[in-house]
């Protein structure tokens, strides 16, 4: 391992963020990891295993997640049960743990169940052992985005629900949680979202969303936060598509320009907006690969406003500003690189 990267960490989590379960898969005894090859059920004991052997710095407990479903709103009895099965599964973790000594080197993050319902997070809260773990996970609150072109339904609801968890929800549950665990919360990724959940406590974020824009052909333009300025309003656009088309109205002159004028990325800095756009129509690979550079840049100066705002006491001006970045659900449920990884004849992912 290099130098670089002993600095930094590496958590294992159950899923992935970007991807969404499209079926309930759980049991009282075993946990549904989803790999490139489909649905791979395992054991607490197998899970407990493989999580050993990646070694990671800190691992997620096996939890029930799938509160939500492409196409399935979560009853009441799921999501009891989603808790149940949650905090049996860490029982079942312990008693594994026990039995190996390796063990007390390992950092363990506990999963808080209960989608949106606050009952039932402060129920999975109080069947949780704390001294158990490093950190807590709050995990199974959105109906994420699904990888085709299907339509998400009822989202203006779920981003009501999304919104009330966000801001009255996990305050109430983080009261409830020793306040030196680290506080985790996966798919949570537009920027609006993650300061809402920063302001209510949350530490810790994936970082799926520059590969989520990478992956639908689309380059973040942020505007750094003014604390000075109240009105919070940014410049057009607010993030460019690719391949670029004739509908956006751009100058001559403005084709040639990088992704975002001023941006000190590499990809800003050496190549155009043109440039780009060709490789997507071209459906070269190092298309991705410079909006995913240029996206994570932008990521980087995101939470670096965040981080800011909290220490000066301004979140809640970032929150207003953060809200000028609500990218669109209809563009982000395509998946462009699919198109790129079906022109190579390879049985392994090139994104």
């Amino acid at each position: 391992m290099s130098r670089q990267l002993q600095k930094r960490g590496a958590f294992l989590f159950q899923s992935d963020p970007t991807h969404l379960a499209t079926v309930a898969a759980v049991s009282k005894s075993s946990v549904p990891v989803w790999t490139t090859g489909g649905r791979l059920q395992l054991s607490i004991a197998e899970y407990f295993t493989c999580s050993r052997i990646a070694s990671p710095t800190a691992f997620q407990a096996p939890t029930d997640n799938e509160t939500f479903l492409l196409d399935v709103n979560p009853t009441l009895k799921r999501i009891t049960n989603s808790v149940v099965r949650t905090s049996g599964y860490l029982k079942k973790l312990a008693s594994e743990c026990t039995s190996h000594k390796e063990f007390a080197k390992m950092s363990v993050l506990v999963s808080i169940a209960g989608g949106y319902d606050l009952q039932l997070r402060l129920q999975s809260v109080a069947e949780t052992d704390f001294s158990l773990c490093s950190g807590v996970v709050i995990d199974g609150v959105l109906r994420d985005l699904p990888v085709s072109s299907v339509e998400v339904k009822n989202y203006s609801d779920e981003s009501k629900g999304l919104h009330e968890f966000l801001t009255t929800t996990l305050p109430k549950v983080f009261a409830h949680i020793p306040p030196h665990l680290p506080r985790f919360i996966t798919q949570i990724w537009q920027p609006c979202d993650i300061a809402l959940a920063a302001r209510s406590g949350c530490d810790i974020f994936d970082g799926s969303l520059p590969y989520r824009l990478s992956r639908s052909g689309i380059g973040w333009i942020y505007e750094d936060w003014n604390e000075n300025n109240l009105s919070s309003m940014v410049s057009d656009p607010k993030f460019l598509e690719f391949p670029i088309e004739e509908s956006h109205n751009l100058d001559a002159e403005e084709w040639h320009l990088p992704i975002q004028p001023g941006c000190n990325c590499f990809t800003c800095l050496h190549h155009t907006r043109i440039y780009i756009s060709h490789l997507h129509i071209a459906q070269e690979m190092l298309a991705p690969m410079l909006l995913m550079i240029h996206n994570s840049h932008q990521y980087y100066r995101f939470f670096s406003d965040l981080r800011r705002s909290i220490s000066v006491n301004k979140i809640d001006s970032f929150i207003t500003h953060a809200f000028n970045w609500r990218f669109p659900i209809n563009i982000l449920t395509v998946d462009k690189t699919n198109e790129f990884k079906s022109t190579v004849n390879t049985d392994y992912d090139d994104v």
